[in-house]
């Protein structure tokens, strides 16, 4: 339960306080016609007292957990093992693919960013933007058309008449 609680808890913090998120701050900040920076030092300071809370709390449930397993809200719950440490280690690191495929992402992003703060982007603009990303990527990893074409949203299969 552990990696759950981290996983979720930290999401839900994150999402919460929100001190950067450009679809729940500063798209709906741009729309209302306020400043996206309105609030900041509080949801820092949210979001650092929410963030401290639940290590603290994780960490006093695996303590809690560690010292009696029978105290876990899994007790009795079927659970797949973990990986043994040898097939872990065996896993490939990033190749310069994924790599390339991982910057195509991150710069996917903060141009959208970019574009919302600065040129007043809105839906067209980023929808146009995501369409032209996952070009890229497909020109990158290349699937192949059955893959991207089963893989299609439901948009772009009316939008390339495959239904």
């Amino acid at each position: 339960m552990v990696p759950v609680a981290v996983i979720f808890v930290g999401t839900c913090v994150g999402t919460m306080a929100s001190t950067i998120n450009p679809f729940a701050i500063i798209i709906a900040s741009n729309a209302a016609g306020i400043s996206w920076t309105g609030g900041l030092p509080g949801r820092v300071i949210m979001w650092a007292l929410a963030t401290g809370l639940s290590i603290a709390y994780i960490l006093r449930y695996a303590r809690k957990v560690q010292l009696d397993p029978k105290r876990s809200l899994a007790t009795g719950q079927s659970h797949v093992p973990a990986a043994e440490p040898d097939a872990v280690k065996s896993k490939p690191g990033l190749t310069p693919k994924m790599r390339l495929l991982l910057s195509v992402f991150a710069l996917t992003f903060a141009v959208m960013i970019f574009g919302v703060l600065r040129l007043d982007w809105w839906f067209p603009e980023m929808t146009t933007l995501f369409f032209a990303a996952t070009l890229v990527v497909e020109i990158i990893d290349r699937p192949g058309e059955k893959f991207s074409l089963r893989r299609s949203s439901p948009g772009h299969r009316i939008f390339l008449a495959l239904d």
